[in-house]
């Protein structure tokens, strides 16, 4: 009996970056919302490494936030979330050049 590559080798999934955009809005907001929660302490680590100015929990509550008020619906929240922190690095970064911090 031959021994498979893939034995002994098995990877860990991918995480996704996507949630379904069908069903009712407040079904869209739980499943961001449990997709947020779903994220490893490593996960949102990362995001500090990426983004030192940024309290990127608070952003993603603020985020969240967005998404309940405007109705918009992004099917990759993961990059909606990486974009959003990255406004929030240069918005800080724009107050700390004119002295608003």
């Amino acid at each position: 009996m031959t021994e498979s590559c893939a034995e002994g080798s098995a990877e860990p999934p991918a995480p996704t970056t996507k949630v379904s955009i069908k069903g009712t809005h407040a079904d869209y907001i739980e499943r961001v919302r449990a997709w947020l929660n779903a994220r490893s302490p490593a996960w949102w680590a990362e995001q500090g490494e990426d983004y030192p100015r940024v309290d990127c929990k608070t952003e993603a509550k603020d985020a969240l936030g967005w998404l309940k008020t405007n109705q918009k619906r992004r099917a990759d929240v993961l990059r909606f979330f990486r974009n959003w922190f990255a406004k929030s690095a240069r918005t800080a970064a724009y107050r700390r050049e004119r002295g608003r911090a």
